[in-house]
């Protein structure tokens, strides 16, 4: 058995940006970025966690409830 994948900095960083702004756009315009290089770094942490963390909609971007517990979890990281 392996142990369990660390996600990526930039995907944690990409989804702490969402989760702020709730705005893919704003979160890429925040890191400098496009959009699209949000989504996929979203897609990326989604992948490595295996589970969904945001949900998309016309609306804008909301948190999943894991999506919510990770939020918890990296604002407890030093310098968020």
């Amino acid at each position: 058995m392996r142990p369990p994948r660390l996600p990526p900095l930039g995907a944690l960083r990409a989804f702490h940006a969402v989760a702020r702004h709730r705005s893919f756009k704003q979160a890429a315009e925040a890191l400098g970025v496009s959009a699209t290089a949000v989504s996929h770094q979203i897609k990326l942490l989604e992948s490595v966690l295996e589970c969904r963390v945001c949900e998309r909609s016309a609306q804008g971007v909301s948190l999943t409830a894991d999506g919510e517990i990770l939020l918890n979890e990296i604002n407890t990281f030093p310098g968020m």
